[in-house]
């Protein structure tokens, strides 16, 4: 139901107002977008590329600056109870796929970054992937629901993944030194 109420507000709504109404809602207000752009690419997958400048981000604790990354998807395990008596129906397999740019302030930024994690279960897969090149920090996750039903007997496995899921989303990066 999500693919098809996507694709008909894509095509009801100007480009602009698509994408910081129903991919960005979440993450930022409309007036911290500076640019984007939205396309289908060759395999006719959706591509999203924003800039925006937001302080909501960051928090500064005494000589270090502490930066959540942005989460367009399960920021929160949508699975809490610990028990479940009929199957998980996501309607069809789907893969959300975000990569994170930012502009480090100077090359000489020191960074503390998130662990590379990688997790998969029957269906499911999880991986993001940390790194810095020279003054900007790229940040890579990619998650994976490969069949769209999923059992009750099955329910803990994705209980549990989506909790690894929204742990991780809640970890940060850490400028120590030459940021400010």
């Amino acid at each position: 139901y999500l693919a098809i109420q996507y694709g008909t507000n894509s095509r009801s709504y100007e480009p602009e107002e698509f994408v910081s109404d129903f991919i960005l809602a979440s993450v930022v207000d409309k007036d911290q977008i500076s640019d984007f752009s939205s396309n289908l690419d060759s395999a006719n997958r959706f591509r999203v590329e924003v800039s925006y400048d937001s302080d909501d981000f960051v928090e500064i604790v005494g000589d270090n600056l502490f930066v959540r990354l942005p989460v367009f998807r399960f920021s929160s395990n949508p699975f809490k109870s610990n028990k479940r008596v009929f199957p998980i129906d996501f309607t069809y397999a789907f893969t959300h796929q975000n990569i994170v740019k930012m502009e480090l302030p100077s090359a000489e930024c020191k960074v503390i970054l998130p662990s590379d994690t990688s997790v998969a279960a029957d269906g499911l897969y999880f991986s993001r992937q940390c790194s810095v090149m020279e003054s900007q920090v790229t940040i890579q996750t990619i998650i994976k629901v490969g069949r769209p039903l999923f059992e009750v007997y099955e329910y803990p496995v994705v209980k549990e993944f989506f909790d690894i899921v929204a742990e991780c989303n809640d970890e940060v990066l850490v400028l120590t030194s030459g940021w400010n």
